[in-house]
């Protein structure tokens, strides 16, 4: 199955999604509404996130991400295809314990700093690194970036997500959207976060 993040979620906390064995896909939700596109406004996933998941296959993170806890994404090992954010962004030990991985997809059209303690598992030599038309010579020269199997460009990184219900004020939701009972434990969305009721 997949899991759309609504566009208005902002922060997703610590340790949500763990070791969901039904989990394929993580994606982050833009509409288009008369002629724009409103993308998501995530800006931060918290510690541990999305880790052991161990049919998770494809993760796809929003440019608007400004910060990522530690260990986000770890433990995934069927995880095949990963797209970053075009800004610089500090992956704290993201995306290791997952050897799967065979496209990574950088959203930024000149290479940020690669991140030397994430995708310890990653043979660099049999994944392709996929990044703006133009800017792929720019990836073949840059530290860390230089050593990825294959650098392609694309002209379109990222997937157009379908319209996912609001989130009012104060209520908690399904991540279908419909109303969560209060007291139901398991993930929710309320308030423009992604929580874990215990």
């Amino acid at each position: 199955e997949t899991l759309w993040i609504p566009r208005n979620v902002k922060e997703i906390e610590d340790y949500c999604v763990l070791e969901n064995e039904n989990l394929r896909q993580v994606m982050f939700d833009n509409e288009v509404a008369y002629g724009d596109i409103i993308k998501s406004k995530l800006e931060t996933i918290g510690n541990c996130c999305f880790s052991y998941n161990p049919n998770l296959l494809t993760a796809e993170l929003p440019n608007t991400l400004t910060y990522m806890g530690e260990c986000c994404f770890n433990d995934c090992p069927s995880l095949k295809t990963v797209y970053l954010p075009a800004r610089d962004l500090d992956l704290n030990d993201c995306f290791n314990g997952c050897p799967s991985i065979t496209y990574i997809m950088v959203n930024a059209d000149e290479p940020y700093p690669f991140p030397e303690s994430c995708f310890m598992d990653v043979d660099r030599g049999k994944c392709s690194l996929v990044v703006p038309v133009g800017s792929e010579e720019l990836y073949m020269k840059a530290e860390g970036w230089k050593d990825f199997f294959r650098v392609m460009g694309s002209e379109t990184l990222g997937v157009k997500a379908p319209t996912v219900s609001r989130v009012s004020d104060g209520q908690a939701y399904n991540l279908d959207g419909t109303p969560k009972p209060d007291g139901e434990k398991g993930i929710a969305i309320q308030d423009g976060k992604v929580i874990m009721r215990k």
